[in-house]
C-alpha cells in the first residue's frame, strides 16, 4: 500500500522518450492481482492515469 496522502505532489518516472520527472498529484491507489497501481493526475491534465508504485516517487 502506497503512504501517499490525497493531492500530495509526487513524481512519476520519465520515460525513454522523455526522461524527466514529471509532476503531478496522486489521486488514490488501487490494489491489483499483480498487484498496486497508483492513480496520478500529471499537472497540465485533466486525466488521471495509472503507474505501478516503483514509478512514484514523493516530490
Amino acid at each position: 500500500m502506497s503512504n501517499f496522502k490525497k493531492d500530495q505532489k509526487v513524481n512519476v518516472k520519465g520515460t525513454k522518450t522523455a526522461p524527466l520527472p514529471r509532476p503531478g498529484k496522486f489521486v488514490q491507489t488501487h490494489p491489483g492481482v499483480r498487484g498496486d497501481f497508483v492513480e496520478v493526475v500529471l499537472d497540465g491534465s485533466t486525466q488521471s492515469q495509472r503507474f505501478r508504485p516503483s514509478q512514484v516517487s514523493a516530490a
